[in-house]
């Protein structure tokens, strides 16, 4: 995963990639359209100023922003957690992650996600870049999905899920491993 790299370093930055990747456009009226009708581009853009300012030392006005978020939008995202660039939730109700949590860039989640804990190994499932989570997913434990994975609906992932594989399933088993494109 290269959140580090090829992150945006700014909240502006990342804001705008945030938006860009729920409208698929950019400027002023685009941000007020958005951010008034669409409830996933809101519920990242409040996380995301939560986070800031908890990294920048003001915790408790994070945690009350951060607590007015779960509670309008129904969605517990941790402050603490590794979220990367361009994160998608269009339907952003009942998705839950950890602290621990550590999610790509450009993934989408959809509603009734959750990333969990695993009672065995403590750890915390990681999203790599361009994975797409279908709704009422159970990931849980230190599992990796892989670049490009997508994850079908109401599947409990509790193994590693290869690059570009689709997954589905209680549990989840590989269905398919598309090809990687080729880089030019």
């Amino acid at each position: 995963m290269s959140n580090q790299k090829t992150s945006p370093q700014t909240l502006r930055e990342t804001i705008a990639t945030d938006l860009y990747i729920s409208a698929k456009r950019v400027g002023f009226r685009a941000t007020v359209a958005t951010a008034l009708f669409d409830p996933g581009f809101f519920t990242v853009l409040v996380y995301r100023v939560a986070h800031r300012l908890d990294k920048k030392g003001w915790p408790r006005l994070a945690k009350l922003i951060w607590r007015f978020n779960v509670f309008q939008s129904g969605c517990y995202m941790h402050l603490y957690a590794n979220v990367g660039h361009s994160l998608l939730l269009p339907h952003p109700v009942a998705v839950l992650f950890g602290e621990g949590a550590i999610i790509g860039d450009r993934v989408t989640l959809y509603q009734n996600v959750s990333l969990g804990r695993g009672m065995s190994d403590g750890r915390y499932p990681t999203i790599e870049d361009d994975a797409v989570i279908c709704p009422n997913t159970v990931i849980i434990g230190g599992v990796i999905v892989g670049k490009h994975a997508l994850v079908g609906a109401g599947s409990i992932v509790t193994k590693d899920v290869p690059p570009y594989a689709i997954v589905a399933g209680n549990p989840a088993r590989v269905l398919r491993i598309r090809a990687a494109p080729e880089e030019t």
